[in-house]
């Protein structure tokens, strides 16, 4: 079975949490993206070990995160 189009384009939206530090600038620390997740701050799947995160995070956890969204 093939996924929908809409599906596929929802596994192209993942990253890692290298990927995501990289998105937004490298201006949040990589221990603080690891709380966060640990948290469930920031929104995440766990394949295995593995964890990706909706590239829609970069806009949305600065805004639930912090005053103006702004890091």
């Amino acid at each position: 079975m093939n996924p929908s189009p809409s599906a596929a384009n929802e596994l192209n939206d993942l990253v890692t949490p290298t990927e995501f530090r990289e998105l937004l600038r490298g201006r949040i620390g990589r221990n603080e993206i690891y709380r966060a997740l640990n948290a469930h701050r920031i929104r995440h799947l766990r394949i295995g070990r593995k964890i990706l995160i909706p590239t829609s995070e970069c806009v949305d956890w600065p805004e639930r995160e912090f005053v103006g969204g702004e890091l």
